[in-house]
């Protein structure tokens, strides 16, 4: 039997404490019997171009993440709702 999985990253075989086998990072339950050849990896890849405002702060949105992300101070005091970030979420 093949399995699709589709992730960022390649997909690992992990036995778990209660003997079940997973394919991580979907922790999909699988047979044991199932190898690492018996699953086809899609590599995911965002299909959205990254959105960025040239303000010296790398101020961006990551597709894969989801997340607005700034270098600026102010980032991490407002909890991620800098104005850098919130003059980026009114572009988008």
């Amino acid at each position: 039997m093949k399995y699709t999985v589709t992730s960022v990253i390649p997909p690992r075989l992990y036995l778990g404490s209660d003997n079940k086998t997973y394919i991580v990072p979907q922790w999909l339950e699988i047979p044991s019997n199932i190898k690492l050849e018996d699953i086809d990896w899609i590599k995911f890849i965002a299909k959205s171009k990254p959105v960025i405002i040239d303000n010296g702060y790398n101020t961006r949105y990551d597709a894969v993440s989801k997340k607005y992300i700034c270098g600026c101070q102010g980032f991490w005091r407002a909890k991620g709702l800098c104005k850098h970030v919130k003059e980026l979420m009114s572009k988008r």
